[in-house]
């Protein structure tokens, strides 16, 4: 059955047989193709918008993200990269590239993107968040507590936030401020499976003192 979405891809395409050199529709077809997850045909139109208008900060981004999607950290450092030549100031270009680092295990370039996306958007909640969560990784127990902390400062019903400074709580064997932020995490979120185990997992640490627990990552 066709949806919206197929519809407007069929829009872009007409629009695509009168004017082949029409770079827009090439990247709002992308657009499109990426949030129905075909991310192939989502990094080709993206190609093709950059052919026509290489400075374009926003298809060099979107095709990074379509590319990191699939795996291909690489290929969208490169495009981050590119789209910060373009545009220094942008903080998602910044953010996706602290992302991608981070899946790396590159802690401290993912910990220096954040905070230039940070600088530049200081209301950036999900930077913050996996900031801190590159920080806890790192052993930075405090300093992960310390942006779980600003997230919430921005966003108080953030369900992640409560759920990862739980689990940085937990490993500073706190176990009554991590229970806490797991409930709290729930009230807001009651479908986050993560704080669900990690709740549990809190019960579990009184008995074990195993303190691993599950992050969230945003995307």
């Amino acid at each position: 059955m066709e949806t919206d979405l197929d519809r407007t891809i069929a829009e872009f395409t007409e629009e695509l047989e009168l004017n082949p050199k029409n770079a827009d529709a090439y990247y709002n077809r992308g657009v499109v193709y990426f949030v129905k997850g075909e991310l192939d045909k989502a990094i080709t139109d993206f190609t093709e918008a950059l052919k026509i208008n290489p400075d374009d900060a926003e298809a060099h981004t979107n095709r990074g993200n379509a590319y990191a999607k699939k795996g291909d950290l690489d290929s969208a450092i490169a495009d981050f990269t590119d789209a910060l030549k373009i545009n220094p100031k942008d903080a998602d270009a910044h953010y996706n590239m602290g992302n991608s680092y981070y899946r790396r295990g590159e802690l401290d370039k993912a910990i220096a993107e954040y905070t230039e996306a940070l600088k530049i958007n200081p209301e950036f909640t999900q930077a913050y968040i996996n900031r801190g969560n590159a920080y806890d990784d790192k052993g930075d127990l405090d300093s992960a507590i310390a942006d779980y902390n600003e997230a919430l400062k921005i966003n108080p019903k953030d369900a992640d936030a409560y759920n990862n400074r739980g689990g940085t709580y937990a490993q500073k064997g706190d176990l009554a401020k991590a229970a806490a932020d797991y409930v709290e995490a729930l009230k807001i979120d009651p479908r986050l499976d993560a704080a669900y185990y990690n709740l549990g997992k809190v019960y579990f640490m009184l008995v074990t003192k195993d303190v691993r627990s599950d992050k969230v990552i945003c995307s």
